[in-house]
């Protein structure tokens, strides 16, 4: 059988970890192929000073359940440190995604 079109480009998870506020760019679709990345991502980001993040989602193409687990967490994470997570430019996948499990009334979106 045909493929029905080219394979996603794998997923990039860029830290800003110099930024204030710290700013995450992820690159392509937030689901379980990168957990192992996301999770590496939210470590780098509690491993050094606290700080505000700010989740750059303008080129994230696809958020399922592990993308918006990655949210909560690294939200929680950084809470604890008295620190703020804001999502910035999600694509409309992703916003969808956000507003479907209820997270937009819990994360700020700009």
């Amino acid at each position: 059988m045909p493929s029905s079109g080219p394979a996603p480009l794998p997923t990039e998870i860029h830290c800003m970890l110099a930024e204030r506020p710290i700013r995450i760019y992820p690159v392509g679709e937030l689901d379980l192929a990168c957990k192992d990345q996301l999770d590496a991502a939210i470590e780098a980001v509690v491993a050094g000073p606290a700080a505000d993040v700010v989740v750059d989602l303008s080129a994230t193409t696809f958020l399922d359940s592990t993308g918006l687990g990655f949210l909560v967490r690294l939200s929680r994470r950084i809470a604890a440190g008295g620190h703020e997570l804001t999502i910035a430019a999600p694509t409309r996948p992703a916003l969808r995604a956000i507003e479907l499990s209820g997270l937009d009334h819990v994360l700020t979106i700009v």
